[in-house]
């Protein structure tokens, strides 16, 4: 079975949002506390900021038609992707304001 680099974007991406989701799921106290201490942290905001602009580029450069398809949307996720990782890469103060809107102290979420 030999699998075409569109179809290993995706099954990455697949795993990658299974394998942070799960946990979510069965200790959501114990990851929103972990959240917490690393949005602190400037130097690992940024580090997120690196990585959502790699997973970005990697999408827009396997998707590049925006032609009214399914690939209009693999597209615009990436797109949506760079503008993240600018965001965090160029003020990361941004991605603790947020959090700390979403999340209040005991862990529930406020929706806004």
């Amino acid at each position: 079975m030999v699998f075409e680099f569109p179809q290993v974007l995706l099954l990455w991406t697949a795993l990658f949002f299974l394998i942070f989701a799960l946990p979510m799921m069965f200790a959501p106290h114990k990851i929103l506390r972990v959240l917490e201490r690393m949005m602190k942290n400037e130097d690992f905001i940024r580090l997120r900021g690196i990585i959502a602009l790699l997973f970005g580029l990697a999408y827009v450069t396997v998707y590049q038609a925006i032609d009214g398809t399914w690939g209009l949307l693999f597209s615009l996720f990436g797109y949506l992707s760079l503008l993240k990782g600018i965001r965090l890469i160029w003020n990361p103060a941004y991605a603790n304001t947020k959090f700390k809107r979403m999340y209040n102290t005991e862990g529930k979420m406020i929706l806004r």
